[in-house]
């Protein structure tokens, strides 16, 4: 079973957020893919199993990191993201200029053009 990297746990006030991360040299998001989600399923079963022992809700998310060009099927691993961790949970090759930003749900600033002076 292939599992993600690393997982990251984030809480603030009522807040809390697991995000599942990892780490490509081979710039492979197809695998990075799976292991994340995978990862997740088997958290969430893990969850489910322990009942009351362990009750508590949180946002999940996503941030991979790959080395390397995107591949043609780009759009569908985005979708799988999308539909796993929501909208807006899921980062891949550093969209967010910084994770502990992405990893708080500020959004990223979009690099517009400089005003002449």
């Amino acid at each position: 079973m292939a599992i993600c990297d690393s997982l990251v746990f984030y809480a603030k006030n009522q807040e809390r957020i697991i995000c599942f991360v990892e780490l490509k040299r081979s710039g492979d998001l197809s695998r990075a893919t799976e292991q994340v989600i995978n990862t997740y399923n088997h958290f969430n079963t893990f969850l489910q199993k322990t009942g009351e022992n362990f009750n508590f809700t949180f946002t999940p998310k996503a941030f991979l990191k790959l080395e390397g060009s995107v591949p043609q099927e780009y759009q569908r691993y985005k979708d799988r993201l999308r539909k796993t961790f929501g909208e807006d949970n899921y980062d891949h090759n550093g969209k967010s200029t910084d994770f502990g930003n992405f990893l708080r749900g500020i959004p990223r600033k979009s690099k517009g053009k400089r005003k002449k002076s």
